[in-house]
């Protein structure tokens, strides 16, 4: 899969703000996570890996809901890294937005 994982450089938000959201949405849809992965394609990852166990808790909807994702836009053959990618750049998007809006 190519990753579109969007870069961070000059005034964007940084990857350890980036994680906090994630974190912070994996948590308020009711699953605790701590990332240990420092980069992005690792992160990326990571967060599938995770999300494999989230869907088997039955819990995979609330966090697709918590953080805005277009299931439409979803590769079903590579189902969990493609919506890791779309959860990252979504949780890049919404720190993003806070620096820049708020």
């Amino acid at each position: 899969m190519d990753f579109q994982f969007s870069v961070l450089k000059g005034d964007e938000p940084t990857l350890a703000e980036v994680i906090a959201q994630l974190e912070r949405d994996l948590e308020m849809s009711g699953n605790t996570y701590r990332f240990k992965k420092s980069q992005a394609e690792d992160l990326i990852t990571e967060l599938a890996d995770e999300l494999k166990l989230i869907e088997s808790k039955g819990q995979l909807s609330s966090l697709v809901y918590r953080v805005d994702i277009n299931m439409n836009k979803v590769d079903l053959e590579q189902f969990h890294l493609s919506l890791s990618v779309l959860i990252w750049n979504r949780c890049l998007q919404k720190v993003w937005f806070r620096k820049n809006y708020d």
